[in-house]
Order: C-alpha cells, then structure tokens, then sequence
C-alpha cells in the first residue's frame, strides 16, 4: 500500500478544460491551474512510490480544501496518480473512497492507494 501526502490546493476539473482548434481539429487541454498542479504534484511524489500498480486498486483520497466552495471532484488527482508512474493507467481505480474536508492554512490531499485482493476483484467482475 501507498501512503502519501501532496500539498496544495487539488483544482476541479469539472468545466474547467479549454478547447482550441489547431490545424481544423479541436483539442481538449487543461487549463493552467490544473497543468501548475501536476506539476507540483509530481515534484512531491519521490521515486520509491513510483511502483507502477497495473492491477486493479482502491483509492482513499481526503481532499483538504481551502474553502467549502470547489465541487469535490477527484478527476485531477487520478490523471496524477498515473503521471508520477503510481498506477500505470487511471482505469485500474475499480474503488474509491472520496472525503472532503476544509484546512484555510494548508491545503492538501492525503491518498491512499492499495491493490485490490483476488477475492475483491472478482467481486467487481461479478464472478
């Protein structure tokens, strides 16, 4: 299991991507508080915690915000979980568990990220 803590304040993801149109087609980017995040998230994360999950996981991920305004949205943080080379694709998260909470002083996110048993994942796949 991964036990970690990246701090600063996790942006939704929720209407906040940018469409452009480059050479006739449309692009979907993220916006420049998201791109600043991944890039302070991944100077958190050191490498030991760069194990590469590529089986099924479950997620614990307490959300410290500033303020109770931003929509609880955990989009951002599993890009980033794959990014910093945790789990080798976002899909793997079959489980979640995601709590809000409010710090003004330091923002936060506090995760979790453990593989999921044989018996746990046929469960999911319905066997």
């Amino acid at each position: 299991m991964i036990e970690h803590t990246v701090y600063g304040q996790l942006p939704s993801m929720k209407n906040r991507r940018i469409l452009k149109v480059i050479k006739g087609r449309i692009m979907n980017f993220k916006n420049p508080e998201a791109q600043r995040y991944v890039k302070d998230f991944l100077k958190q994360i050191p490498g030991n915690l760069q194990v590469r999950y590529d089986t099924p996981v479950r997620l614990t991920a307490l959300i410290f915000y500033k303020t109770k305004r931003p929509d609880l949205d955990e989009s951002l943080l599993m890009d980033c979980l794959e990014s910093s080379s945790i789990i080798t694709n976002d899909r793997l998260i079959w489980d979640k568990q995601i709590l809000k909470y409010f710090d003004k002083h330091i923002p936060r996110v506090k995760f979790y990220v453990e593989k999921l048993t044989n018996k746990e994942i046929s469960k999911h796949e319905g066997l």
